[in-house]
């Protein structure tokens, strides 16, 4: 038995069929972040017409691998850091002599034996001792050689994590062609406003 066409879905199917903007509002939630570094009310999502209609059906979005990605460079799959581990420890004995020449009174975030160089300064030590301990950090950054061993295990744990992210990919625009070509079936799709 044929079921019975419904003319408000067939009127709706016909508008996803067409290129359009639909606007997905989540006022009534107040789901604005505090710590958001953009101005924007909304961002787009591009898709096809058909996965436009499961989206707004169950009201749930994909959130893909970045290994899926058809770009390598939208998320790197090696970490590159573009810097030696003696460039780390010059710019570690950097910070320490700043902060010894220059003590904040707030010293709660630093690490506990840096905290205690940096507020015995800051309570006064001669000038000598402050010359010597300055003296002692140049000459390590100098000379000691770090194998680099914390920076490939960061390069591992990237590798590690990667599988298990999962992105939201989001534009700022409901008019890029190149969008509505890649991700919005060649222009036959729908992009809907967030």
């Amino acid at each position: 038995m044929a079921k019975k066409p419904n003319p408000a879905f067939e009127r709706d199917a016909a508008k996803a069929r067409r290129p359009s903007t639909l606007r997905l509002a989540a006022k009534e939630n107040n789901m604005r972040l505090t710590n958001r570094t953009h101005n924007r009310d909304s961002f787009f999502k591009y898709m096809s017409a058909s996965t436009a209609a499961v989206v707004l059906e169950r009201r749930t979005l994909r959130w893909s691998s970045p290994l899926l990605f058809n770009d390598p460079f939208d998320v790197p799959r090696e970490l590159s850091l573009g810097i030696r581990p003696e460039d780390v420890v010059r710019a570690l004995a950097s910070r320490v002599s700043n902060l010894i020449e220059q003590p904040p009174e707030e010293t709660s975030r630093l690490e506990p034996k840096i905290r205690l160089i940096v507020e015995t300064a800051r309570k006064g030590i001669s000038a000598e001792l402050k010359a010597q301990l300055l003296a002692g950090l140049a000459a390590s950054a100098e000379t000691l050689r770090p194998t680099g061993q914390s920076m490939e295990e960061l390069r591992q744990r990237w590798r590690d994590l990667l599988p298990q992210f999962r992105i939201l990919c989001l534009t700022e625009s409901p008019s890029h062609a190149a969008m509505w070509y890649h991700y919005a079936d060649k222009y036959r799709g729908v992009v809907l406003e967030l």
